[in-house]
């Protein structure tokens, strides 16, 4: 019984430590004026940051910044194809 304590005392600090890291990744993006905002995917709150800069020296293009994190629970090669996946969709659809 206490080592289940203890994991739930574990998971509870890293829920903490990631929600402070995101707080701190949404008040960067917000400094640099990429207008960050929270939405859903899929049952998980995603931290996301957009801008849009355009420069001459570019040939006249605009470069679209997407700055996208989440906290999960377990990283493994599954989530990260997964996220990388709904990243680059969410992207090419914004």
């Amino acid at each position: 019984m206490g080592r289940l304590r203890c994991e739930r005392l574990v998971v509870m600090v890293d829920e903490q430590v990631a929600r402070e890291y995101l707080a701190s990744v949404e008040g960067r993006l917000a400094a640099d004026a990429c207008g960050p905002r929270w939405e859903d995917w899929s049952g998980t709150p995603v931290l996301v940051g957009r801008r849009a800069d355009f420069r001459l020296q570019w040939m006249g293009t605009r470069l679209h910044l997407f700055t996208i994190a989440a906290a999960v629970p377990e990283i493994t090669v599954a989530t990260i194809e997964t996220f990388t996946a709904q990243a680059l969709h969410y992207a090419k659809a914004n």
